[in-house]
C-alpha cells in the first residue's frame, strides 16, 4: 500500500501556485526560499504570535513612506565558493555590500516606532525575528569604503590615494621629459606629440635622423618615415611609471584579499543574517500581500467547528465568487451536490486552500470573522475536470490514493474527496462511495465530499453528523450561481446543461424519456425545495429590513422625546437661575432696608420676621433645584449610557460639548469649543445621542490631564517662567469656559517685560479670547491685562 504524502495534497489543491503569489513582494530570494520551506503549524499560538508580527509589519508600512530596498541576490557568491574557491573577485564583494546595504536599511525599517505609544509599550518586531550586528556593520562600512560598482577598489581608498599620487607624479615627470626632448629636438622630430606603444611613450623621430637619437626602437609608422623610439633616459621615467602602476594593484589586490578573507571569517554570521532576513522578509511579504489580496488573519475554533465568510480562490483573481459555509457540532461532513460547472471542486479546494493558508501562512482570502480548526492533516483526492492529469485519473488510481487516505487520517483530518464514487458503475460506485464516507465520519475526521450520486445524498440524511448541501442553480437563466446552499442536496441539472449547450431537441427529449417519470419527480422536487429556500431568504431578508425600519423609527421616537424632557429641564434650570438673581436683588434691598432701619427704631421681632422671610425664599430655590435634579436623575436610562462621540452638557453653566474619551476614577475627557479637558461623570449631562461606539477600553497612557471647574477672577502668574505662565493661563481660559466666567485679569508685572509680551502674544493667538487691554493705571497699569472671553 502506498503512503499518502502532503505533497500530493499540495499539488491537489495547487498550494505551489498561491504560494507563489507571495513571491513579488518578498524583497530577497531568502525571503522566497523561507515561503517555501514555512511548516504545517497545529500551534494556535505560534500562529498568533506569526499573525501579530504581519500585523506590526504592515503597521509600520503605513506609517513610513519609504519602503525597504530589494537585497541582492548572494546565490553566484555561493557558486563561486561551492566550486572550491578559495577568495572572492571584486564584483563578488560589491554584491555583498549592496546585500548589507539592504539588510541594514530593512532592519531600520522594522525598528520603526510609534511615538503615539510608551515606550514600554512599543512592539519592537526587529527584536523578535532579526538582528543586524555591529561585526557586520563594521564590514559593511569597510565595503563602502573599499569598493565600488561594479566591483573595482576606490581609488579615495586611503591606502590608494597616496599611491595614485605618485602614480600621477611620475606620469607628470615623464610627460615633461619628453615633450622637452621633442622640443631639444625639433629637427629630428616627425611631430611635437608623443606616442604610446605597450602603455609605454615613445617620440615619434624621422627616419632620415634615426642616428641623431639614442634609445630603444619599438616600431615605425607604415611608411617608414617614422621611427617609434624610447630614449635610455625616457625608459627609466616609463620603467617609474610602470612600477607607480603595479604599486597600486597591489595594494589593490591586498585589499580585495583581505576583504574576501574578511566575509570567510564571518561565514557563521552571514549565514544567520541571511536566515533572519529570510524569516523577516516571509513576514514582510505576507504583510504586503494583505490588501493586494484581502487577506485577513482568521480565528481559531478550539474544536472542528467552521465557520467561513466571503471565501475566495485565490487563484481566480477578480473572477472569484465569495462563498460562505458554517458547519457546528456535531455535524462534521458535507456532501456538496450540483450541476457540473457549478463550482463544487472549486469551493472544496477554496476551503482546503484556506486550511493550508492558514496552518502554513496565517493570512487567509476571506473576510473578517472567519474561523477555522487546527486540522493534524489535510488530505485529498480531486479529480479536476481541467486538469491536464485526468486522463490518469482512472478508478483504480484513485481508490490507490484514497486507501492512502483512509490509513493516515485521524479525528482531527481534513479529507476532501471530489466526485466520490465516479468513473465506475453507478451502483457500485454509490456503495463504496457510502463505505468510504462512512469509514471518515467514524473516524471523527472533517469531510468534504462533492457526488451526483443519489444513494449518497440520502444517506446524508439518514446520518446526524453528515449533512447535504447544494450549488445553487439558477432555474430562470439554466445558470449555475456557484453559491452554496446548506441543508439541500443538489440536482445535477445534466439535461439543463445539455439544453444550454445547445444539443438538438431531439436528443433532449430522448433523454427526458430515458431519465424515467420517477427520476424527474425527484428532481422536480429538488428545484421546489430550492425555490423555497430561495422565498425563505427574501422573506427573511424583508423582514429584517422591516425590523430595522420599525428600530430607527422606535429610536427618532424616543429622541423626540427626550429632547422634549431635556428641553423642559433646561427651562426649569433657567427659571433657577432667574429666581436665583431675583433672590439676590431682593437681598440686596432688604439689606438696604435694615441699613436705614437702624438709623429708627428696630425692635427684635421685625429682625426675625426679616430673616425668616429670606429663609423662606432660600427655600423655595432649594426647591427648584430639588426637582430639576430628579427630572435629570430620571432621564438617566439604560438607553442613555455615556458613550464616546455623544453630544452633552458641561459643568453647572451646561456648556455644550462632546465626549472624547472615558478616564480612570469616573473621569471623562470631553472637548467644549475644541478644547480638551477631563472632568468627573457627575458633571456631564446627556443632550442627545449617538451610540457611534462602545466604552472603549481604558489604557495606560493619556494625554488628557484633569481641570478644576473653578475659575479665578484674578490670576497671578508673576514669580513663573513664560512657559509655566502660559500654561497657567490655558488653564484658568479653561476653567473659565466651563464656569461660565467671560471675563477675568492676568497680574504678570513689568519687570523684563518678557511675561507681558509673551502673555499677550498667546491671547491673540487664541480664539476663545474676544478682547484683553491693559489696566487701567490705578488698578495695576501695564502690569496687569483685562481679558474677556467669547467666540
Amino acid at each position: 500500500m502506498r503512503q499518502y504524502r502532503m505533497e500530493h495534497t499540495l499539488h491537489d489543491l495547487e498550494y505551489e501556485r498561491v504560494l507563489s503569489l507571495f513571491f513579488p513582494f518578498a524583497l530577497s530570494e531568502e525571503g522566497k526560499k523561507h515561503l517555501r520551506g514555512l511548516p504545517f503549524s497545529r500551534d494556535a499560538e505560534r500562529i498568533s504570535e506569526i499573525q501579530r508580527m504581519i500585523g506590526e509589519i504592515r503597521k509600520i508600512s503605513t506609517q513610513r513612506s519609504e519602503k525597504p530596498d530589494r537585497f541582492v541576490s548572494l546565490a553566484e557568491v555561493d557558486r563561486h565558493l561551492d566550486v572550491g574557491a578559495f577568495s572572492l573577485r571584486g564584483e563578488h564583494l560589491y554584491m555583498i555590500k549592496e546585500y548589507l546595504n539592504a539588510a541594514k536599511a530593512f532592519s531600520g525599517f522594522l525598528r520603526y516606532t510609534d511615538p503615539s505609544v510608551q515606550e514600554d509599550e512599543q512592539y519592537l518586531v526587529s527584536e523578535v525575528i532579526m538582528s543586524y550586528t555591529d561585526v557586520l556593520e563594521r564590514y559593511r562600512r569597510d565595503l563602502d569604503t573599499a569598493i565600488e560598482s561594479p566591483g573595482i577598489v576606490k581609488m579615495s581608498h586611503p591606502a590608494i590615494a597616496p599611491l595614485v599620487r605618485k602614480f600621477e607624479s611620475k606620469k607628470r615627470e615623464r610627460g615633461a621629459y619628453a615633450t622637452g626632448f621633442l622640443r631639444d629636438h625639433e629637427s629630428s622630430a616627425q611631430s611635437m606629440t608623443p606616442s604610446y606603444r605597450d602603455n609605454r611613450v615613445v617620440l615619434p623621430i624621422r627616419n632620415d635622423h634615426k642616428g641623431e637619437v639614442d634609445g630603444l626602437l619599438h616600431s615605425s609608422s607604415q611608411s617608414g618615415q617614422t621611427l617609434y623610439v624610447e630614449p635610455y633616459t625616457l625608459v627609466s621615467y616609463n620603467n617609474a611609471v610602470v612600477q607607480a602602476s603595479e604599486e597600486i594593484e597591489r595594494e589593490k589586490a591586498r585589499i580585495l584579499r583581505e576583504l574576501s578573507d574578511a566575509y570567510l571569517s564571518l561565514a557563521h554570521e552571514f549565514a544567520s543574517l541571511r536566515q533572519e532576513i529570510g524569516y523577516a522578509d516571509a513576514m514582510y511579504a505576507r504583510a504586503m500581500a494583505m490588501d493586494s489580496y484581502r487577506l485577513v488573519f482568521p480565528l481559531v475554533s478550539d474544536t472542528l467547528d467552521l465557520k467561513i465568510l466571503g471565501a475566495r480562490h485565490p487563484l481566480l483573481g477578480s473572477d472569484a465568487i465569495p462563498i460562505s459555509l458554517e458547519m457546528t457540532a456535531p455535524v462534521n461532513s458535507l456532501l456538496l451536490s450540483g450541476p457540473n460547472a457549478g463550482g463544487k471542486t472549486v469551493s472544496i479546494k477554496t476551503i482546503g486552500l484556506l486550511t493550508l493558508m492558514h496552518q502554513y501562512l496565517a493570512v487567509v482570502p476571506a473576510e473578517e470573522g472567519t474561523t477555522l480548526p487546527l486540522f493534524s492533516g489535510v488530505f485529498t483526492d480531486i479529480g479536476d475536470e481541467q486538469s491536464i492529469e485526468k486522463s490518469l485519473s482512472t478508478f483504480s488510481a484513485h481508490m490507490q490514493n484514497i486507501a492512502g487516505v483512509l490509513h493516515g487520517l485521524d479525528q482531527h483530518a481534513l479529507i476532501i474527496l471530489d466526485e466520490l464514487g465516479s468513473g465506475t458503475d453507478p451502483e457500485e460506485g454509490s456503495a463504496i462511495g457510502k463505505s468510504i464516507l462512512e469509514y471518515c465520519i467514524s473516524r471523527g475526521g472533517f469531510t468534504l465530499v462533492t457526488s451526483h450520486h443519489t444513494a449518497l445524498k440520502q444517506f446524508a440524511y439518514t446520518h446526524r453528523a453528515l449533512i447535504n448541501a447544494s450549488m445553487e442553480f439558477d432555474e430562470t437563466t439554466h445558470t449555475p450561481t456557484f453559491r452554496i446552499i446548506s441543508g439541500l442536496p443538489g440536482d445535477s441539472h445534466a439535461i439543463d446543461t445539455a439544453r444550454r449547450m445547445e444539443l438538438p431537441a431531439e436528443v433532449i427529449s430522448k433523454a427526458e424519456t430515458y431519465l424515467g417519470e420517477q427520476n424527474l419527480k425527484a428532481s422536480e422536487i429538488i428545484k421546489r425545495l430550492e425555490e423555497k429556500e430561495r422565498e425563505e431568504e427574501r422573506r427573511l431578508k424583508e423582514m429584517e429590513e422591516k425590523e430595522k425600519a420599525i428600530r430607527e423609527k422606535m429610536r427618532s421616537l424616543d429622541l423626540n422625546e427626550l429632547a422634549l424632557r431635556q428641553k423642559e429641564v433646561l427651562l426649569r434650570q433657567e427659571q433657577i437661575g432667574s429666581l436665583s438673581a431675583f433672590i439676590a436683588q431682593k437681598r440686596s434691598e432688604l439689606e438696604n432696608l435694615v441699613a436705614e432701619l437702624r438709623t429708627g427704631e428696630i425692635t427684635r421681632e421685625k429682625t426675625r420676621k426679616m430673616k425668616s422671610f429670606l429663609d423662606t425664599l432660600d427655600e423655595k430655590k432649594d426647591e427648584s433645584t430639588r426637582q430639576v435634579q430628579k427630572m435629570k436623575q430620571s432621564l438617566q436610562t439604560p438607553e442613555q449610557t455615556l458613550s464616546v462621540g455623544m453630544d452633552i452638557l458641561v459643568g453647572e453653566h451646561k456648556r455644550p460639548g462632546t465626549i472624547v474619551r472615558f478616564e480612570k476614577s469616573q473621569k471623562v475627557q470631553v472637548s467644549v469649543n475644541g478644547m480638551r479637558f477631563t472632568v468627573d461623570e457627575s458633571e456631564i449631562s446627556p443632550v442627545g445621542t449617538n451610540q457611534q461606539k462602545k466604552k472603549p477600553e481604558k489604557k495606560k497612557a493619556s494625554l488628557s490631564y484633569q481641570v478644576d471647574t473653578h475659575a479665578a477672577m484674578t490670576l497671578d502668574v508673576r514669580g513663573k517662567t513664560l512657559a509655566e505662565a502660559i500654561e497657567t493661563v490655558d488653564t484658568q481660559i479653561e476653567r473659565a469656559l466651563l464656569s461660565g466666567v467671560l471675563s477675568f485679569s492676568i497680574i504678570h508685572g513689568l519687570g523684563t517685560g518678557v511675561l507681558m509680551k509673551g502673555i499677550t502674544d498667546h491671547l491673540s493667538s487664541l480664539p476663545f479670547v474676544r478682547h484683553f487691554e491693559f489696566a487701567r493705571p490705578e488698578d495695576g497699569g501695564h502690569g496687569k491685562t483685562y481679558v474677556e472671553l467669547g467666540s
